[in-house]
């Protein structure tokens, strides 16, 4: 039998501070950096000094759907071993769940978001 591992204390630190973050977005993309910023910190959390996590190797996808995650990490062995063996990428994808809603919502509204802007 495998070990599990659980990453859901690292997970209900770095919430909040998402949740903060993407209210305080002011624009679409905003929001996806605040995510990658985000998934970066709990990757680099997760796997700790073995695999060095850089800012692009985790981003919202394009369709709207989820997040992506650079070719370079998914080849790295240590990446791979963690990601098969825990809840590192349901933690993502709710992270990501999140931060595709306030995405959605700021493009369904640029009007709020250009005059969050201008301080009207």
């Amino acid at each position: 039998m495998t070990d599990f591992i659980s990453f859901s204390r690292v997970e209900h630190e770095l919430a909040p501070k998402l949740r903060n973050s993407l209210n305080h977005a002011e624009s679409s993309e905003d929001a996806k950096k605040f995510f990658s910023y985000t998934a970066q910190e709990l990757l680099g959390k997760a796997l700790g000094e073995a695999v060095k996590v850089h800012y692009e190797d985790v981003a919202l996808s394009r369709d709207g759907q989820g997040f992506t995650v650079s070719s370079r990490l998914q080849a790295d062995a240590g990446y791979a071993k963690v990601a098969a063996g825990s809840d590192l990428k349901a933690i993502l994808e709710r992270f990501a769940e999140s931060a595709q809603h306030r995405v959605r919502h700021l493009e369904g509204h640029p009007e709020k978001t250009q005059s969050k802007i201008r301080g009207h």
